[in-house]
């Protein structure tokens, strides 16, 4: 009897995980189509006008494909004069570091390879988030912008990476990174949406709390609508939500090129995102309905579209706390 009791409350459990999972999908598809509606001539016409020189969308995956996660060490990559601050990056030693840095304190915000890379970026890149902390700590906002060869700042490897304590301490000390842009165009909060970790939906909600809304900024034409694909890309359908929401044209505004896509697109090319298209076992299915974060809700009131391109009082907007939870 316990055994059957305990069976049928985990039953329920699960149906109302897969509800909820099923009515946060189904109200970001209705939301998408209700603004979508107002921007489908564009939409059509936009179509239409697809030229046969431009990149196909594998083509240009591939092409956003950032630099190989693997960690190997290229010492012909070392610039000669901080091969000792390298390996101790690399191993995560802060007691050899410290002994360089006593003697060469600059070095700290000096690229020490030869692809413009500092000695957080390399920590960062080695896991090394102790020895990543202290570098932080000894660095001046100025010297957290430095860009490597792929135009990646310290923000976007820890936003590669899902450290949000990381994050957190040098968006903390320099605002400013949450908008710039690697080679990719890509802001910080899109890196942490497109690569997946353990601790990539804490990076994401901390990333999205703290990304302003700024006039040409990452919510803003093109790159909101890349940001809305890539949202709904890596199933973050309540950021998505949140994303219409706040920016209602988003819907129907294409990313960058002749055939790029807007986000009611991208969102019915995944058909199997919905009950109605989805042919999954029940553990698919309750495996699918966890893959949530919460996050806080943007500041609607303040925080709206019509402020993107007209209105700087806003540009300081980010999101209140409120939770959501994030798919």
């Amino acid at each position: 009897m316990l055994c059957k009791l305990i069976a049928e409350s985990q039953g329920d459990m699960l149906k109302k995980l897969i509800e909820a999972q099923e009515r946060s999908q189904q109200q970001l598809l209705e939301t998408l189509t209700a603004n979508f509606n107002k921007g489908l001539e564009e939409v059509l016409s936009r179509q239409n006008k697809s030229g046969d020189d431009e990149k196909s969308e594998d083509e240009a995956v591939a092409e956003k494909k950032p630099k190989s996660d693997a960690a190997e060490k290229d010492d012909d990559n070392i610039v000669d004069e901080y091969e000792i601050l390298y390996d101790a990056a690399y191993e995560g030693d802060w007691r050899k570091a410290s002994e360089f840095l006593k003697d060469c304190p600059e070095a700290v915000e000096k690229t020490i390879t030869y692809d413009n890379e500092t000695a957080l970026h390399i920590a960062i890149m080695m896991k090394r988030w102790s020895f990543v902390q202290k570098l932080v700590e000894r660095m001046t906002p100025e010297a957290l912008e430095i860009k490597d060869s792929e135009d990646s700042t310290a923000l976007h490897a820890a936003a590669l990476y899902g450290n949000k304590d990381v994050a957190k301490a040098i968006a903390s000390k320099n605002p400013k990174l949450t908008q710039m842009r690697d080679k990719f165009e890509r802001v910080p909060l899109e890196t942490a949406i497109v690569h997946f970790g353990d601790g990539q939906k804490d990076t994401v909600e901390y990333l999205y709390s703290v990304t302003t809304h700024e006039r040409n900024g990452p919510f803003s034409g093109a790159y909101g609508a890349d940001l809305l694909c890539s949202a709904i890309e890596s199933i973050y359908y309540d950021l998505a939500l949140s994303l219409v929401k706040r920016f209602p044209k988003l819907v129907s505004e294409p990313t960058e090129g002749t055939n790029g896509l807007c986000g009611f697109e991208k969102l019915i090319d995944r058909p199997f995102a919905f009950k109605s298209g989805a042919e999954l076992s029940w553990w698919q299915r309750f495996i699918y309905s966890l893959i949530h974060v919460d996050i806080s809700s943007p500041n609607d009131d303040n925080d709206t579209e019509e402020d993107d391109d007209t209105s700087s009082g806003n540009s300081e907007g980010t999101a209140k706390d409120e939770d959501i939870d994030l798919v």
